[in-house]
């Protein structure tokens, strides 16, 4: 999918701001846990959901901005263990806070995914750019 450069830059904007987030996870800092009131889907989610869709349905892309940057993250075997160790160890905590080592262990796995999901998006947003630049040198050679 082709992206005009300005519905990029509101991708990679996002996507940046979710690993914020990820990053600066701590014992004080924690994400609301999905069901609780105060939760909110991440900057990521809102750009590309598909209001459309009927809950429970997949909302990792749409027509304007395609794909999510971290496409279906919420499927990956990590962030599933994440929730999983979570349920198992913190349950009464309202917030998903990096609690321990293994919270730790597994908010790193986290943030080296989604800095590679923004470094991939951003190579492949470069290829295109040069695909579309010799497309035109070509186009006018004719």
């Amino acid at each position: 999918m082709e992206l005009n450069k300005e519905t990029a830059e509101k991708k990679i904007e996002a996507a940046k701001k979710d690993l914020d987030v990820w990053e600066n996870l701590s014992e004080t800092r924690g994400l609301t846990k999905e069901g609780k009131p105060s939760y909110e889907s991440s900057f990521s989610c809102k750009l590309v959901k598909d209001p459309k869709l009927p809950e429970g349905y997949t909302k990792c892309k749409n027509k304007k901005f395609g794909k999510c940057v971290f496409y279906r993250c919420n499927l990956r075997d990590n962030y599933q263990y994440w929730l999983k160790h979570h349920h198992q160890n913190h349950r009464y905590e309202d917030l998903l806070y990096i609690s321990c080592n293994e919270c730790n262990n597994i908010r790193n796995i986290e943030v080296e995914f989604m800095k590679s999901a923004i470094s991939k998006f951003k190579m492949d947003l470069e290829k295109e750019e040069r695909i579309a630049e010799l497309r035109k040198k070509f186009r006018n050679m004719l």
